[in-house]
């Protein structure tokens, strides 16, 4: 689910995971 809460965003490690998920999509 691309609708993650902000406040998961803190991680560094999952907002690069969901970068990369939308590269992969791009």
């Amino acid at each position: 689910d691309l609708l993650v809460p902000a406040e998961h965003l803190q991680s560094p490690a999952l907002t690069y995971f969901l970068i990369q998920t939308l590269l992969t999509l791009i």
